[in-house]
C-alpha cells in the first residue's frame, strides 16, 4: 500500500487548510493510500471530524516520533515550515513532494527556499500564482506551479434543492463586514430567518448537509464552489467587497481571485439589500449551469487524479540534496520552533480548544479512568457540549466528572445526561459563588450516584465554562486564605470556649471532692457510721 503524508500548520478551527488537508486526506484514501497527517497543533473542533477516520495524526510537541528512513510515496505539505520541520528535525524521506499555497499574500503560504527541488507546486488560483511569479520575479516558475482549484468532494454533486423560496439566508464568514452585519438585520426585519456562522457567532462545519438548510448563502471564498455544487443560491461578498450574485459575465474574474471578493466594488448594506432581492430569482434561473460548471471543474476526485497521474511523470525528490544545500534552514527552523512551543503553551493556557475532561467510573469499589470512548466535543460562546459513547458498556454505581482539567475557571452545569436521561450530581472541591462552581483546586469534580449498578451507554454534558483572569484568580485565593483563617479563629475559639468548660467542671468537681472529704471526715459521719452498722447487726439477730 502507498502512504502518504500530509503537513499542515494547524488542525484545529475550521478553516481552510485544516478542511483542505481532511478532504484531501479523505479522498487519498479512497485511491489507495495510507494516509497520515502531521501539524503543529491538534484539537477541538476539528479533532471532532476525525473521530470515524482511519487516520494517524501527529502532533510534532505532543507525539515522540522520527521519521529517520522512514520514506513515504508522497508528502502533500502546506505551509513551509511543516516541510522543514519533517525534513530537518523528523528525518522524513519521500518520492514526491507537493507543496500547496493557499494565499498571494499571507506570509505562511510563502513556497519554500528550495521550491526547485520539489516536485510540484499548487495554488488555489491563477492570481496566487502570479504573486508568487512576481515575488519571486522568476517567469519559469510558471510550468512549475499549477492551478488547484478550491475543490468539492463528490457528495456535494449528488443533491439538488426542490424548491427555491428566500427565507433562510446563512451568512458565513469569519471575519464579518459591517455591510453585511447590517443588512442581516434589514432581512430580519422583514421576517427571514438569518443564520450567521463563524468565529464571531456559531462556530459550525460546512458541509453539505448545513447549507441544504438555506435558501441563500453569503460568503466567499471555498464555499462559493461548494454551494454550486449542491445548487444552492449564492451571493459572493465579504470584508474585501465582492461581486455578488455570480453570472456568467463576472464568473472569469471571480474563480481567477479565488470567489475572494477582490477586484470589485464595495457596496452599502442598502445596495446588498437591493441586489439580493431583486435578482434572487434571475439568479436561480442560472442554478444548473453553475452546478454542472463546478462538477466540470471543481470536483476533488477529477482534480486528484490529474495530480497523481502528473506526478508519476515526474523523477523523485533528493532529500540528501536538501539536507547539504540548504543546512542553514534547519537552525532558522529551530529558532521558530522554539518561539511557537512557546507560543502553543500560552495560547492553550488561555483558550479551550485543547479541552480535556476526566471520567472516572467506580467499578467493584475501585475507581477506574474511562479512556476507550468516542467523545464529540463543541464549544462555542463559552458553552461546552460534551457527548461520549462508551466502546465497551461499563456497569457502575457512581461516576466522577472533571469536565475540564488543568484550567482555572468557573463553570455552570446545565445538564448531564446519561443514557438519554438527566441525572442529579454533587459538587466536591470546589468554591460555589453567584450560581458558578470556581474550579480553583487540585482536583475538583461533579459526583453522580445511582440507587443501584447500572450498565452507561452514553454519557452527555452540558456545561458553561468561563476562564478566569490572573485577577480572579487571586482574588478566589485570598477569598479562600480569609475563609481557612476565618474557619480556623472559629474553631480555635470553640476548642478556648471548650478548654474554659473543662477549667470549670474541674474546679466544681475538686470543689465537690473537697467538701465531700469534709463530711466523711466529720465526727457527726463517723458517729452515724457506728450507729448505722449497730443497727444492722441488731436487725440480724
Amino acid at each position: 500500500m502507498k502512504e502518504a503524508l500530509i503537513s499542515v500548520y494547524s488542525l484545529v478551527e475550521y478553516a481552510g487548510s485544516e478542511i483542505n488537508s481532511l478532504q484531501i486526506a479523505q479522498e487519498l484514501k479512497k485511491k489507495g493510500f495510507k494516509v497520515t497527517i502531521f501539524t503543529f497543533s491538534y484539537g477541538y473542533p476539528m479533532k471532532n471530524l476525525f473521530v470515524d477516520e482511519d487516520i494517524e495524526i501527529i502532533d510534532f510537541f505532543e507525539s515522540r516520533i522520527n521519521f529517520e528512513n522512514k520514506e513515504f510515496d508522497l508528502l502533500w505539505c502546506h505551509h513551509s515550515p511543516t516541510l522543514y520541520s519533517l525534513i530537518y528535525n523528523l528525518g522524513i524521506r519521500a518520492k514526491k513532494i507537493i507543496f500547496q499555497s493557499l494565499s498571494p499574500f499571507m506570509d505562511l503560504e510563502v513556497i519554500p527556499f528550495f521550491y526547485e527541488h520539489i516536485s510540484l507546486i499548487l495554488t488555489n488560483s491563477l492570481e496566487t500564482k502570479n504573486q508568487i511569479i512576481s515575488d519571486l520575479k522568476i517567469n519559469e516558475l510558471r510550468t512549475k506551479i499549477t492551478v488547484f482549484q478550491n475543490f468539492v468532494p463528490d457528495s456535494y454533486f449528488q443533491v439538488k434543492k426542490d424548491e427555491y423560496i428566500l427565507k433562510k439566508i446563512a451568512i458565513i464568514s469569519n471575519h464579518l463586514c459591517d455591510e453585511i452585519k447590517d443588512v442581516s438585520e434589514l432581512f430580519i426585519k422583514d421576517g427571514l430567518k438569518v443564520d450567521i456562522i463563524g468565529k464571531e457567532k456559531k462556530v459550525k462545519f460546512v458541509d453539505r448537509e448545513l447549507l441544504s438548510n438555506y435558501d441563500l448563502v453569503i460568503t466567499i471564498g471555498k464555499t462559493v464552489q461548494y454551494c454550486f455544487s449542491s445548487s444552492i443560491p449564492v451571493y459572493c461578498y465579504d470584508y474585501f467587497g465582492g461581486p455578488g450574485y455570480i453570472t456568467k459575465e463576472n464568473l472569469e474574474k471571480a474563480e481567477s481571485l479565488n470567489f475572494s471578493g477582490r477586484g470589485f466594488n464595495n457596496l452599502t448594506q442598502y445596495e446588498i439589500y437591493k441586489d439580493i432581492i431583486e435578482n434572487y430569482n434571475k439568479n436561480i434561473e442560472n442554478i444548473d449551469f453553475y452546478h454542472e460548471y463546478a462538477k466540470e471543474k471543481f470536483s476533488l476526485s477529477k482534480n486528484i487524479d490529474e495530480i497523481l497521474k502528473y506526478l508519476t511523470e515526474l523523477k523523485e525528490v533528493n532529500i540528501d540534496i536538501l539536507k547539504k544545500e540548504y543546512s542553514l534552514i534547519e537552525k532558522h527552523n529551530n529558532y521558530f520552533l522554539n518561539e511557537l512551543k512557546n507560543n502553543l503553551y500560552y495560547k492553550k493556557k488561555n483558550n479551550f480548544w485543547d479541552i480535556e475532561t476526566r471520567l472516572f467510573f467506580k467499578i467493584n469499589d475501585e475507581w477506574i479512568e474511562q479512556v476507550d470512548k468516542k467523545s464529540s466535543v463543541f464549544y462555542e460562546n463559552n458553552i461546552l457540549k460534551v457527548k461520549y459513547v462508551f466502546k465497551q458498556f461499563q456497569k457502575t454505581d457512581e461516576i466522577l466528572l472533571n469536565p475540564i482539567i488543568n484550567k482555572f475557571i468557573k463553570c455552570k452545569i446545565y445538564s448531564i445526561i446519561i443514557n438519554d436521561e438527566k441525572v442529579n450530581y454533587t459538587n466536591s472541591n470546589m468554591l460555589k459563588k453567584d450560581e458558578f462552581d470556581y474550579f480553583i483546586s487540585v482536583f475538583p469534580f461533579y459526583e453522580i450516584k445511582f440507587d443501584k449498578v447500572m450498565e452507561v451507554k452514553e454519557m452527555f454534558f452540558e456545561v458553561e465554562i468561563v476562564l478566569l483572569n490572573e485577577y480572579e484568580i487571586a482574588g478566589m485565593a485570598e477569598n479562600l486564605i480569609s475563609n481557612y483563617k476565618k474557619d480556623s479563629e472559629e474553631k480555635n475559639n470553640i476548642i478556648k470556649y471548650n478548654e474554659y468548660l473543662i477549667k470549670e467542671k474541674t474546679q466544681e468537681n475538686n470543689e465537690l471532692k473537697r467538701q465531700l472529704n469534709f463530711i466523711l471526715e466529720s465526727k457527726y459521719w463517723k458517729i452515724r457510721r457506728t450507729i448505722k452498722a449497730a443497727a444492722n447487726i441488731l436487725r440480724r439477730k
